[in-house]
């Protein structure tokens, strides 16, 4: 919460919600940002496309600082790669 507030995002009333609630709802595109999601991603129906960006998970660290950087370099970087992924698809339609 605090990274993306640093960078102007507000997520506070953001919450989590189980991947068993989307079960049903078609998507052109499941992407998994992590490892471990990666492993236990359920299989969505229809044919939508996997995408897999990988990243460490910034929890394990134990430094707060290096955490905190941690955090904020994913962020940074997912925010860049949205950006791609968004800008391919408005160019391909």
């Amino acid at each position: 919460i605090h990274t993306m507030d640093a960078l102007g995002i507000d997520i506070r009333a953001q919450r989590a919600r189980p991947l068993s609630d989307f079960a049903s709802e078609p998507f052109d595109f499941v992407i998994t940002v992590c490892d471990r999601a990666r492993e236990v991603c359920p299989t969505f129906p229809g044919s939508a496309v996997s995408i897999h960006w990988g990243y460490p998970d910034p929890v394990v660290i134990e430094d707060d600082a290096q955490r905190a950087a941690t955090f904020k370099q994913i962020a940074l970087h997912l925010k860049a790669r949205i950006g791609y992924f968004l800008s391919a698809l408005s160019q391909s339609v």
